[in-house]
């Protein structure tokens, strides 16, 4: 399966910005938010699912994110 950013995606696809991000990605969430820097930035609300025991293998948890 081919895969981006989620700056990438908006640039290509001509997205000025994004007001809320949901992010459910069991346990990738680290990866999906350093590929959204420049949303990131401008978001006004991030909702994430975080551990704070591990449940997935390298997953980061609640510290880390």
């Amino acid at each position: 399966m081919q895969t981006t950013t989620v700056d990438a995606y908006c640039e290509e696809a001509g997205v000025a910005h994004i007001e809320i991000q949901k992010i459910d990605v069991q346990g990738a969430e680290r990866l999906v938010f350093d590929g959204a820097k420049a949303r990131l930035d401008e978001c006004l609300m991030v909702w994430t699912e975080v551990e704070f025991v591990p449940l997935y293998e390298g997953q980061p948890l609640f510290g880390d994110i």
